[in-house]
């Protein structure tokens, strides 16, 4: 018999649905549209970053991109960071802007990285920080 693991609990904005990738990643949305994708990294709740240190990582991550840093809210426990992204094209164009959202959240040992996908719009970007905001773990059935 395998030891029952806690359950993970998003709460959703009305009308999304939740499925499990193939990547085993979690990912919810408006009805066909996945916009948030939630990954647990078990016993990695050390590892959480400050707000300060995701949003120089998305800086990073996004160097081929004009950033605006739209909200940083965090503390020892979350680190969300919403922005906007517009690619830097040739010639000094900037393309289309689009809203994003990553973040963490750490719960007892285990770390929670939230993501929004490509797509999302900016309520949906909202809604989706929200729901990284209000991950819960309940506790496993006896």
């Amino acid at each position: 018999m395998s030891p029952q693991r806690a359950g993970v609990k998003v709460p959703l904005p009305q009308g999304w649905s939740a499925s499990v990738a193939a990547d085993d990643s979690f990912q919810a949305g408006p009805p066909g549209k996945p916009v948030l994708r939630v990954d647990v990294q078990r016993g990695e709740g050390a590892k959480m970053p400050s707000v300060e240190a995701l949003a120089d990582s998305t800086r990073e991550q996004f160097s081929g991109f004009e950033v605006s840093l739209d909200q940083e809210e965090g503390d020892e426990n979350l680190a969300l960071v919403r922005i906007t992204l517009a690619p830097r094209l040739d010639g000094g164009v900037i393309g289309p802007h689009a809203p994003a959202l990553l973040g963490a959240k750490r719960i007892g040992e285990d770390l929670f990285l939230c993501a929004t996908l490509p797509g999302a719009d900016t309520e949906e970007v909202r809604l989706a920080t929200e729901a990284c905001r209000d991950i819960q773990v309940q506790a496993a059935p006896r």
